[in-house]
């Protein structure tokens, strides 16, 4: 409890190791000022709060882990019964299946046990149960409950149904009033278990099917009574030439057909300079001794017919007209028009279009026009045409001659190659017939 009253003890081995061994048995067994008694039972409260802590700590670590293990012990129970569930359930889902059978087991009742009878006596037995129903009257359109009550007694479906009696059930039904139980008697005679007979017998019409049918025989049969005569093959036909005729000889001896010209005013696809003078710009009338033949595009179907195309005599004269009237008129305007005033660009484009019409009347005409003059003249003047067209729209003149962005120059040269490879193919033709004349004059054989 203190020094007051006691005798301290000298220590053995003097004072260092009095001191030494008291100081190390009190620091041994505790702190100094606990030895001594300063504040040692503060300390001692605040250790045994710490260890107190400790133990609760300890004590939850230790009951979490409990809980954890026996959570996880009932979840692994819980799975285990699930498991054991699962499958026996799976068994009892077997065994439903099982006992409603697959297949071969479609004739069973359904109480699990199979119809007896052999297949006649099952269709027997399900006529008979049927007639009595029908007897009656009521069942004429409650086809559905005949359906069932036959599926519940002997397990016959709509499927089964079909394949004993080759009839559905309402077809069935229809047969028994119209014609009697007699006619009801004959259905299902032959036995369709086989694909073949099924398929020899198939499945019984109504009176209106029938009667459907044989109208539909009765439209068709003058088309199956129709024969069509083939041709036997002669290998003597190649003797005689194939077409009577040779190719395409224009007979249209004016700068455009009326039915075209009148066509394209109904269409409005007149162009200005081909107008009657006075006649009104949104209904315009056409001026048909000054009309000439569109350009229009070749296509698959498109039929040429030589009243439809310009002999050589009217495609020179058309080239005539569109180069000393039409050529110069943004310079020169004539009289009989009903426009006076038009840029050169529009001029350029009509030509352009009138041009290339006359090109393709004299490319259907070939050979025969290929070594004629009109050919290989008409082809010269389209193409200094398309030359000077460059020149007056895309040169120093551009501005005067009323040249826009609306030429286009690569079109313009194209222009001038497709303008350029059919002449020269007619100077090569023209050609070789002069040479072959020569040899012939010279030989005395004609010139």
């Amino acid at each position: 409890g203190g020094l007051a009253g006691k005798e301290v003890p000298r220590p053995k081995g003097g004072f260092g190791g009095g001191f030494g061994g008291g100081f190390s048995g009190g620091f041994s067994g505790g702190s100094m000022g606990s030895r001594l008694g300063f504040g040692g039972d503060k300390r001692n409260r605040s250790r045994e709060r710490s260890r107190s802590r400790d133990d609760r700590r300890n004590r939850d670590r230790s009951r979490g882990r409990r809980r954890h293990r026996s959570s996880s012990s009932s979840s692994r129970g819980r799975r285990r019964e699930g498991s054991a569930s699962s499958s026996s359930s799976r068994e009892d889902r077997k065994g439903a299946k099982g006992s409603k059978g697959k297949g071969k087991g479609k004739g069973k009742e359904a109480d699990g046990t199979r119809a007896t009878g052999s297949y006649e006596e099952i269709r027997e037995k399900a006529r008979t149960a049927l007639h009595e129903r029908l007897a009656s009257g009521e069942y004429k359109t409650r086809q559905k409950e005949l359906q069932d009550e036959l599926q519940r007694v002997f397990g016959v479906n709509a499927k089964r149904f079909r394949s004993l009696f080759g009839v559905t059930m309402a077809q069935y039904v229809n047969v028994y009033f119209q014609g009697g139980p007699e006619a009801a008697m004959k259905i299902g005679i032959q036995q369709p278990g086989s694909s073949a007979a099924s398929l020899r017998a198939g499945p019984m019409n109504t009176q209106h099917e029938v009667t459907m049918r044989e109208r539909r025989a009765k439209r068709f049969e003058g088309h199956l009574q129709e024969r069509t005569q083939v041709a036997m093959v002669n290998f003597h036909d190649g003797e005689a030439p194939a077409f009577d005729t040779g190719p395409i000889v224009g007979e249209l001896s004016d700068m455009c057909s009326r039915e075209e010209a009148k066509e394209r005013e109904m269409t409005r696809q007149l162009d200005k300079l081909e107008w009657k003078v006075g006649s009104d710009p949104r209904h315009a009338e056409v001026n048909l001794s000054i009309a000439c033949k569109k350009y229009q595009r070749s296509s698959a179907d498109k039929v040429y017919r030589g009243c439809d195309v310009r002999n050589l005599d009217a495609c020179w004269r058309t080239m005539e007209y569109l180069m000393s009237e039409i050529l110069d008129f943004d310079m020169n305007p004539k009289k009989g028009y009903a426009v006076q005033k038009v840029p050169y660009i529009e001029v350029y484009s009509y030509l352009r279009d009138r041009t290339r019409s006359v090109r393709v009347d004299l490319h259907l005409q070939q050979p025969r026009s290929t070594t004629h003059r009109v050919f290989a003249e008409t082809h010269e003047c389209c193409l200094r045409f398309e030359m000077l067209s460059v020149f007056l729209l895309t040169g120093g003149s551009a501005s005067s001659s009323g040249g826009t962005e609306k030429y286009d120059q690569k079109m313009g040269l194209k222009a001038m190659s497709q303008t350029i490879e059919p002449l020269m193919n007619g100077y090569q033709t023209a050609r070789e017939k002069q040479m072959a004349k020569s040899i012939l004059a010279e030989a005395g054989l004609g010139g």
